[in-house]
């Protein structure tokens, strides 16, 4: 056992170890090159201390393992700590909203975009999504794109409309819905790929802002505990570079795991950097329009036939979906879970049979040991967001 290089004592530590739930809290932990080598009682951690360890008084505080985070945006979260702060708390209805876009806007050169997330519309007093009109009411001189808390959704004004070419007769894309008012025109809420026009007609960040928010991601998450954070969305090589920037450099200072889009993972610069203690490659994501059409399609069939009452049935449609597709559960590994539940609620709404999500599951589970490919563990993605509202 090495000699600790820290010790950190007078604290209330407590391990969350199963093996003792009741027990009473450690009194010291000692660490040796960042990890953790002993914690326990004083006299049992004061036997790994050196002439040279440095001794850290906490004054009485409670100690805690690190907080995983398993799902988030690291670099968009990162990139957005500087831009316009249109979320709850900072706003609590959509008047501040547009006040906040407004700040910026006067304080942006004319012309230039102003792109931010963290809109929740249940989170607001108005109680629903932001409307291209309620852009148009921050600037009309300003391409404005805000995007949902979640991710799937986002919000155009008139101008950034225009600069993506989207006119009153777009088609919706597969995979997205252009919201439409009574009279149908555009709202200017856009759903899923439907904003991706946008997105692609406003400038992305550079390598350097991209490496600038994984660092103030990475400090954030510190600083309330997290230790480990998961990017589930690399898409493109700047976003991966930045990762091995932050290994390189030392700013990346929580554990990461990073998710590849498959569809882009190609183009990724991969070389050896990620795949240490400090990051590693998680699951590969599948995002396939033609193969979750073919998931929706079953989905629809399915809930409208009403076959699924037990595990195994009413799944003639999703056995035929992997046998052509098997990548949708061997690569995204479960997020058929997240893809059922999602489009379920989009087309067809109401309760899902309760049996439903675990047939999808049983059979791709039972399917991947058919091939004697490796059991992962599901991920079940996004669960928040399935709700109703009260009147």
């Amino acid at each position: 056992m090495p000699i600790a290089d820290r010790l950190f004592t007078n604290g209330s530590f407590h391990t969350l170890d199963p093996s003792r739930p009741d027990g009473p809290p450690a009194d010291a932990l000692a660490s040796w090159r960042g990890r953790i080598v002993a914690v326990g009682s004083q006299a049992e951690v004061d036997a790994l201390v050196g002439p040279h360890t440095e001794v850290v008084d906490l004054v009485g505080a409670t100690v805690l393992p690190g907080f995983i985070e398993t799902h988030m945006h690291p670099i968009a979260a990162g990139v957005m700590m500087s831009a316009a702060q249109i979320g709850y708390p900072a706003c609590h209805d959509i008047d501040g909203v547009v006040s906040a876009l407004a700040t910026r806007a006067n304080m942006t050169p004319t012309g230039e975009p102003i792109q931010t997330w963290g809109y929740d519309d249940s989170l607001m007093d108005d109680d629903r999504h932001l409307t291209r009109d309620d852009l148009n009411r921050a600037s009309t001189n300003h391409p404005i794109l805000v995007r949902h808390v979640s991710g799937h959704l986002s919000y155009a004004n008139d101008r950034a409309l225009e600069l993506a070419g989207i006119t009153e007769d777009v088609e919706d894309p597969v995979g997205g819905l252009f919201q439409r008012d009574g009279s149908g025109r555009l709202n200017g809420c856009m759903e899923e790929t439907a904003g991706f026009a946008v997105s692609a007609a406003l400038p992305t960040a550079s390598l350097e802002d991209t490496a600038a928010a994984v660092k103030a991601i990475s400090d954030l998450c510190l600083s309330v505990g997290t230790t480990t954070m998961t990017d589930a969305a690399v898409v493109t090589p700047t976003m991966y570079a930045a990762y091995q920037q932050g290994v390189e450099d030392g700013s990346l200072r929580v554990r990461t795991q990073v998710f590849p889009i498959w569809r882009t993972a190609g183009d990724l610069p991969f070389r050896t950097g990620i795949g240490d203690g400090l990051t590693h490659h998680g699951h590969v994501r599948h995002c396939s329009t033609k193969e979750i059409d073919h998931l929706a399609n079953s989905v629809v069939f399915l809930h409208k036939d009403g076959a699924l009452k037990s595990p195994f049935s009413g799944l003639k449609l999703l056995k035929e979906m992997l046998q052509h597709c098997p990548t949708v559960i061997d690569v995204v590994h479960g997020d058929v879970h997240r893809v059922a539940l999602c489009l379920h609620q989009r087309l067809g709404g109401g309760v899902f049979p309760p049996a439903g999500i675990p047939a999808f599951a049983g059979y791709g589970v039972e399917r991947i040991r058919g091939e004697n490919l490796a059991v992962a563990k599901n991920r079940v993605d996004h669960l928040k967001h399935i709700w109703h509202r009260t009147p």
